[in-house]
């Protein structure tokens, strides 16, 4: 279970620590705001009742590296690989529309802020059609993070019906 330390800065300031262990490691994030810890420390222990454990080292990796991870162990529903134009066409997409943007970032610095802004360029840049179709993409990838136990379901959950 998570727990919540209030702290003060050198400057005096007020800080919030939300502390929580994963694999017998302790886990940090600090917040300006009484509130916003709370609600983190809210998502933690939820992550966990549901078996998930939120490690912030793990989310980490940008973006662009999972998603050649991602790609490079796909494999279609039946367990084999992927069919040659399948493979083509993540790439192209994962080339031309996500990793430009979005590669960049850390799995855990990505906000639907970030992805409606994103869909919004492709929409403008290239069309609805191809810009829907780079988004379940990368809605894709963002599932698989979130069953790698790289970011949390809240953080995908987030990007969905908000265009």
């Amino acid at each position: 279970m998570a727990h919540i330390q209030k702290r003060l800065t050198p400057s005096g300031e007020t800080r919030y620590n939300v502390r929580w262990r994963v694999d017998g490691r302790e886990q940090q994030r600090t917040f300006r705001r009484s509130a916003d810890a709370v609600t983190f420390k809210r998502e933690v222990e939820q992550q966990e009742l549901h078996g998930v454990q939120l490690d912030l080292k793990r989310a980490r990796i940008t973006l662009a590296a999972y998603a050649e991870t991602w790609l490079a162990q796909r494999r279609r529903l039946d367990g084999r690989p992927l069919a040659l134009r399948t493979r083509e066409l993540y790439r192209h997409q994962l080339d031309r529309f996500i990793v430009p943007s979005l590669g960049g970032r850390q799995l855990g610095q990505i906000r639907a802020r970030h992805v409606r802004a994103w869909h919004s360029d492709r929409v403008g840049e290239v069309g609805a059609m191809q810009a829907a179709k780079a988004y379940r993409l990368l809605r894709v990838i963002l599932n698989t993070a979130v069953e790698d136990e790289r970011i949390g379901e809240r953080d995908v959950a987030a990007l969905a019906g908000r265009f």
